[in-house]
C-alpha cells in the first residue's frame, strides 16, 4: 500500500506521467521502456519485468532525477523485478 501511495504522489506531481504523449522505447522480455512527455518535461520509465537482474538498456540515459525507485534499482540499475 506504502508504494502504491508514493507512485500516485509521484504521479500528481508530474504533468508527463498524469497526461503526457507514451513512447514504448523498449518492450522485450525482460525490459519495458517508456518516455512520457508534458511540454518541456520528460520521464523515462525503466522496468524489469524479469526474475533476474538485466543490463540497463543501451541508448538510455542514466543520468537525471529518480523520482521513485523500486526494489533496489536505480539510474543505471535493474535488479529483478526493479524499476525507476
Amino acid at each position: 500500500l506504502n508504494l502504491t501511495r508514493e507512485l500516485l504522489a509521484v504521479r500528481r506531481g508530474c504533468a508527463a506521467l498524469r497526461a503526457g504523449a507514451c513512447d514504448v522505447l523498449l518492450a522485450d522480455p525482460a525490459r519495458l521502456v517508456l518516455r512520457r512527455t508534458a511540454g518541456v518535461q520528460r520521464v523515462l520509465v525503466v522496468i524489469n519485468m524479469s526474475p533476474s537482474s538485466v543490463d540497463w538498456p543501451g541508448g538510455v540515459p542514466a543520468s537525471g532525477e529518480v523520482l521513485s525507485a523500486v526494489n533496489g534499482a536505480g539510474a543505471g540499475s535493474l535488479p529483478a523485478y526493479g524499476g525507476v
